[in-house]
């Protein structure tokens, strides 16, 4: 005789709760495992949303193949932000779309959070509604807007994004921004602010680097980040950008931060595959490093073909495999 066994969520959601988590307990000791599209869209419940909880994703995720659809609804918004940690533990999300007013991008809003060793890669676009709409400003790959206190580290973006104010990895943050060790590949378009790491930041960003076709005002438009917010927080250390013939930038930044040590090189696969190119702190000779020389996959999205993939040699983060 077969007997059903109704275990309850373990996140306290009802039984039967698309998504809801049945392992971990939400704590940085005992976090909610995230293994698939559902539960990582299931975030958005109220029971997880602003509550400082902690998130583990086990397994890479294709939202598409999971859903039937690529289209994503973002994690947190302007009236319900994402506070907590999430740790990729060097997995993916792949084939996802984003087409919404405000805040898009895989997670939508976030305040005092951490994100780190994730990885997003697809080859459709994260969209704000119009170019020119106000409401449509903040668009980014991972992150479309934040609040303050936020923390992205070892991530890695490549994905094509457009909206009033873009960036490849993030959108718009406000206060206490660090972003370290994270690489940006793909597009950017914006009426007004473009940058290949951020659109427009109020905090540091240090060990990036990023291959972005970048377009958008011709004074708030950069390699790396759009608009540094003016003021002495505001700096980029140890970073490099690559740029191509479809790039369009102002700068390798948009305004004047305190820049320590950031170069340009015109994107050649001789520069890329340089480890001399690279500031000492990328650590690309240290096999206890975060970085190293490697085989990078990507979707093509600056050519106008965002369904091809091509092979470049470049430093990657070791967490991450990359797979032809």
């Amino acid at each position: 005789m077969d007997t059903p066994l109704a275990i309850p969520p373990s996140c306290g959601c009802p039984a039967g709760t698309a998504g809801a988590f049945y392992v971990g307990k939400g704590t940085a000791a005992s976090p909610y495992l995230v293994s698939s599209a559902a539960q990582l869209q299931h975030i958005n419940s109220p029971n997880h949303l602003g509550k400082g909880q902690s998130f583990l994703q086990v397994r890479d995720i294709d939202v598409e193949a999971e859903q039937g659809t690529s289209l994503w609804t973002p994690i947190g918004n302007y009236s319900a932000p994402f506070s907590g940690q999430y740790d990729g533990d060097g997995h993916w999300v792949r084939n996802f779309s984003v087409d919404t007013p405000r805040s898009a991008g895989l997670f939508g809003y976030i305040n005092h959070s951490t994100i780190q060793r994730l990885a997003i890669e697809t080859p459709y676009s994260v969209v704000g509604t119009t170019l020119d709409d106000e409401t449509a400003r903040f668009c980014g790959g991972l992150v479309g807007e934040w609040r303050m206190s936020v923390t992205l580290s070892q991530c890695y973006a490549n994905v094509s994004v457009s909206g009033s104010c873009a960036g490849v990895l993030l959108g718009v943050g406000q206060q206490s921004t660090v972003i370290r060790d994270c690489a940006a590949y793909g597009k950017a378009d914006a009426a007004i602010q473009a940058g290949g790491v951020a659109a427009n930041i109020i905090g540091a960003v240090e060990r990036c680097y990023g291959i972005c076709a970048v377009s958008g005002s011709s004074l708030e438009t950069g390699g790396l980040v759009g608009r540094p917010n003016i003021n002495a927080s505001s700096t980029l250390t140890d970073c490099r950008w690559f740029d191509g013939p479809q790039t369009a930038y102002s700068s390798n930044y948009g305004d004047n931060p305190v820049v320590a040590n950031v170069q340009r090189y015109p994107l050649t696969a001789a520069n890329l595959s340089n480890p001399a190119n690279f500031p000492a702190s990328f650590g690309l000779n240290d096999p206890s490093g975060l970085w190293e020389m490697g085989d990078v996959w990507y979707y093509n999205h600056k050519d106008g073909k965002p369904g091809e993939r091509v092979h470049v040699t470049a430093p990657k983060l070791k967490i991450f495999t990359f797979q032809e």
